[in-house]
Parts: structure tokens; sequence; C-alpha cells
């Protein structure tokens, strides 16, 4: 399992972003271009039995899927980079819940499915979610325990 920690410089800082905006908007676009890129160097395909968590819900992977599929479709160069359907892809990730709207967090759901979502919190940071399963359980249609089964997998625990 590889934990993608935060950077002291976010892809989003790098480019001269404010200092401000890194824990709500560097971080999860940082995680975006993260996956993008696992996605077009075959890491998964490489390494099959590889599981992989993403932070901040995936930061904007979700939302970005119908474009890179797009762009797949269309065929080489970029349907060159991917081994098959970015949207499939995207389904061997694992997805923290730290999303803070419900409609995303159903939307992610809908695009990996809920068996690929795990709770999480961004404690000890300011913006932590508060009582973070509370919010996964009322926004999906999903009891704690399919959390932690899920947190098991990931884990390779059952």
């Amino acid at each position: 399992m590889i934990r993608r920690g935060n950077s002291s410089r976010p892809f989003g800082l790098a480019l001269g972003g404010r200092p401000e905006l890194a824990a709500v908007a560097a971080f999860p676009l940082d995680t975006t271009f993260a996956a993008a890129s696992l996605m077009t160097h075959g890491v998964l395909e490489r390494f099959p039995k590889l599981r992989i968590l993403l932070s901040h819900g995936g930061g904007a992977l979700s939302w970005i899927l119908p474009r890179l599929g797009h762009g797949y479709a269309l065929g080489p160069p970029l349907q060159n980079l991917f081994a098959k359907d970015p949207a499939e892809i995207a389904k061997s990730f694992y997805y923290d819940t730290i999303l803070y709207d419900r409609s995303a967090l159903q939307y992610l759901a809908e695009k990996v499915g809920v068996d690929r979502l795990v709770v999480g919190s961004d404690y000890p940071f300011t913006i932590k979610q508060d009582r973070p399963a509370q919010f996964a359980e009322q926004a999906l249609p999903l009891a704690r325990d399919a959390f932690s089964a899920n947190a098991r997998r990931l884990l390779g625990l059952g």
C-alpha cells in the first residue's frame, strides 16, 4: 500500500498559488495529478496487487474522468497513455471520504463504487472533518460495517 503524503510544495503552490490555499485547493489538485500520473504510467497494471489510497476523495479525479475518457476514446496519442478506459482504472484505487459535501461524495461513489471508499478525517489539520464516519454514513446508503470492510480490504486484512 502507498500512502501519498502531502509535499511541502504541492503542484498548485509551485505554480504560484497562495500558501493559504494548500489544504483546500493545492493538496487535492496534487492528489489528482498524482493519480493521473499513476494511471498513465501503468503502475496498477504492473503491480496488480498494489493497493493505493487517494486522499482528499481522489481530489478532482472523479470530476475529470469524463474528460480523460473522452481523450482516451479519441484514439492515439492519448489512448496510448492508458492501458484501458480511465474510468475502469480509477476503480482500482481506494478513496477517502474527505469531500465535505454529500453530493460530491455521492458522485465519487457513483464513479468508482462504494466498495472503494474508506472514512477519512484530515485530522489533526485545521480543516479536519468533524464526525467523518457520520458524514459518510449520512451521505451514502452504507453502514459503518461496510466502510470498515473496505478499510480491511485496503489494508489486506480481509
